[in-house]
């Protein structure tokens, strides 16, 4: 209060949503309104867009919470696939032993197989989220490199579990 005179420093509006995608008209014709009454500066909020931005806030930090456990699952997947389809080698593998391959020459031509299966299936999948418009970042890479990791503990356990195995308990397996 200045000599007597009350002064507003703050005038709220409440604009219908029905006007909400003309907010900017609606501002101007409220400063134009107000400009030559009152020396106010005119703050005009959307209510929708601020409950909008507070559900934006919440799924944010739902998603950043389960953001890991979904890396970790995939990251199990990748593993456990990668073990059951080294599985499916086996008589493969003990094919190779009967016929004189080392166990070592075997586990690298296993996981190389299973290597280049992956590749086969990443590198079309990428190439199709490049076509999309896909921005590679950290995020992004880091799970590419969770899933590349699943894989190959996968085939190494897989590997491990066949080739310790004698030829002939593999050559019995049913299908």
């Amino acid at each position: 209060m200045l000599r007597g005179i009350t002064m507003y420093t703050n005038i709220s509006f409440t604009v219908n949503p029905a006007y909400n995608r003309n907010i900017i008209e609606v501002r101007r014709y409220l400063v134009d309104s107000l400009a030559g009454i009152l020396p106010l500066s005119l703050l005009l909020t959307d209510q929708m867009l601020h409950n909008l931005s507070g559900i934006s806030r919440q799924t944010l930090l739902l998603l950043q919470m389960v953001y890991p456990i979904v890396m970790g699952a995939s990251l199990i997947i990748a593993s456990g696939l990668s073990m059951f389809m080294m599985l499916q080698t086996a008589k493969s593998a003990a094919i190779l032993h009967v016929i004189g391959t080392s166990k070592k020459k075997t586990a690298l031509m296993l996981l190389t197989e299973q290597f280049i299966i992956c590749l086969v299936g990443l590198l079309p999948g990428l190439g199709a989220l490049a076509l999309l418009g896909a921005v590679f970042n950290q995020a992004m890479l880091m799970a590419l490199g969770l899933y590349l990791a699943g894989v190959v503990i996968g085939a190494v356990i897989g590997v491990v579990l066949v080739i310790r195995r004698p030829a002939l308990a593999l050559l019995q397996v049913k299908e």
